[in-house]
């Protein structure tokens, strides 16, 4: 089973999707037959060669893919051609310090290079710093009551986030 819970696109037209099924990322170049595997991909796990469940991600131009691993509460970075990646966000367990979530779910990155992360089970969007290394913490964004406000506050950031980058 394929189950696609994330879609990125390459300047060459290379699709990156998150199975999550499947604990992996695969890449599927144009006209491709079959998809190549650029992350994860070595059974459900917490090591830095593993995910559990990736979700949304993003591609930099140079190659780097972000990816949420859900079901590890952290979002992992894997440079290009790179087996192993980085937890830069997360990865303190589940929680709702500062440094933890509780089921993120997607992830979108401002023309500073800050990253914002939409935290599903704490109902916020947090907002960290990419200059420090690690990041410590966050702002939080949005901390709405539930899940269906949680999702308007996240669109409105994508929908800001996109204009400014216009």
């Amino acid at each position: 089973m394929f189950a696609v819970r994330g879609v990125a696109v390459d300047r060459n037209g290379s699709v990156y999707v998150s199975d999550s099924s499947n604990h992996r990322i695969v890449k599927w170049m144009v006209n491709a037959t079959e998809g190549i595997l650029v992350a994860g991909g070595n059974g459900n796990g917490s090591r830095l060669d593993q995910l559990s469940t990736p979700g949304g991600l993003i591609l930099d131009e140079i190659g780097t893919i972000y990816v949420v691993d859900e079901d590890n509460n952290r979002i992992v970075s894997f440079p290009a051609r790179a087996r192993n990646g980085t937890v830069i966000a997360g990865g303190h367990g589940q929680g709702s310090a500062s440094n933890q979530f509780s089921r993120p779910m997607s992830l979108a990155f401002n023309r500073e290079g800050d990253l914002y992360v939409s935290d599903w089970n704490n109902f916020r969007v947090q907002k960290f710093a990419m200059d420090k290394n690690p990041p410590s913490g966050s702002d939080h964004i949005c901390t709405p009551s539930n899940k269906y406000t949680l999702i308007f506050c996240f669109l409105s950031l994508m929908i800001s986030v996109a204009r400014f980058l216009k």
